[in-house]
């Protein structure tokens, strides 16, 4: 929480339980099972379960989205099923202020101004008229019960029919700003009245031997003055990674003014696994995987970037923390003075594991 009193958890389960606990002593203050919103699941495959997708505290004010996926065939033809919950909670006794229910697309992450605008993106596997299309984009007021202001529809491209937006959305602070970045590599800037300012094409199919590829669209960050998109590991529009063939735009960061003018790009060399900013702006830390391609174990770890300094993005790298394992995520405290890092074991192609469940403490 902004003040340090309270710690948030979520988990993938029959139940999916949200935690709020005190941050001094751990004792648990309140739970709220979301599969009662969600729906759930007690089979063994673990991905059916409901998950709490993310978690974010503003002004001591908890949203959290939680969801369910699942597949059915009627008739011989597969149908892929979601419903998704958007909760407000009081942070200190756990009362619901409002909840959306029954969002028919999956909804993975939430973004919150400083004036009580929320955004959220849906996706779905499958291009299945529904209520909330896949690729759309909402933006709400939530400072009292929530009001959707503009929305807005990404159309699918000619490689696959549906548009997917996983971690790929963000409000800028001030809520003048909205940045999106689809999986197939799209990415887009609207501002506060839901119109689209410009658009580009990162990481976008390309035909290489005779295969389709593409970077995947991972993470959105807008400033109130830049934004920056994450691109992930190389895939097939057919499905599947393509096996020693990388995108050209693939494990890369790539910085843009509100313009739309390109700013910086950095080459991560591995999965820029996630993405943190600091309140002010100011600091941005990666954690990065792995290559799946090049299974170069030395650019793991935390990559820290001075996005104030003059110049390209190496001149902008303050600082590279190695781990031998791969970086899982990462955050920065609201006062900028700490890093948080999480590294994991990974096992390489010759069946060498190196790496260890470890959690890092940066200053």
């Amino acid at each position: 929480s902004n003040d340090g009193n309270y710690v948030l958890a979520g988990e993938m389960s029959a139940d999916a339980y949200i935690y709020c606990f005190r941050a001094d002593d751990g004792n648990l203050m309140w739970k709220y099972r979301a599969a009662d919103d969600t729906g759930t699941y007690t089979g063994s495959y673990s991905w059916y379960k409901p998950k709490v997708m993310d978690i974010v505290v503003s002004d001591n004010e908890v949203y959290s989205v939680a969801y369910r996926y699942w597949k059915e065939k009627v008739n011989g033809t597969k149908y892929y099923y979601y419903n998704s919950t958007i909760y407000k909670f009081n942070i200190e006794n756990g009362e619901v202020i409002w909840k959306i229910t029954d969002i028919d697309s999956g909804v993975y992450k939430l973004s919150i101004d400083s004036n009580d605008h929320l955004v959220f993106a849906t996706s779905a596997w499958d291009n299945r008229p529904r209520e909330y299309p896949s690729g759309s984009i909402y933006y709400l007021n939530v400072k009292n019960t929530p009001e959707f202001l503009w929305n807005y529809t990404i159309e699918p491209t000619e490689y696959k029919k549906y548009v997917s937006i996983w971690k790929g959305i963000s409000i800028s602070q001030n809520g003048e700003y909205v940045a999106v970045l689809t999986g197939l590599g799209r990415a887009f800037l609207f501002n506060s009245e839901g119109n689209l300012l410009w658009a580009k094409n990162i990481s976008t199919p390309i035909e290489i031997s005779g295969i389709t590829i593409y970077g995947y669209g991972d993470e959105a960050h807008v400033t109130n003055n830049e934004v920056i998109f994450a691109v992930g590991s190389t895939f097939k529009t057919a499905g599947g990674r393509p096996g020693g063939i990388e995108h050209p735009s693939a494990t890369s960061l790539f910085s843009y003014d509100m313009n739309g003018n390109l700013k910086w790009k950095w080459k991560v060399d591995g999965y820029p696994d996630y993405l943190s900013l600091s309140e002010d702006g100011r600091y941005l830390a990666v954690s990065v995987a792995q290559n799946i391609i090049t299974e170069d174990t030395e650019i793991h770890g935390a990559y820290i970037f001075d996005l104030e300094r003059p110049g390209g993005a190496s001149a902008k790298l303050s600082w590279f923390y190695h781990t031998d394992g791969v970086g899982v995520t990462i955050d920065i405290s609201p006062d900028g003075k700490y890093i948080a890092f999480i590294e994991a074991p990974v096992t390489k192609s010759d069946g060498e594991t190196i790496g260890e469940h470890k959690l890092h403490i940066l200053l």
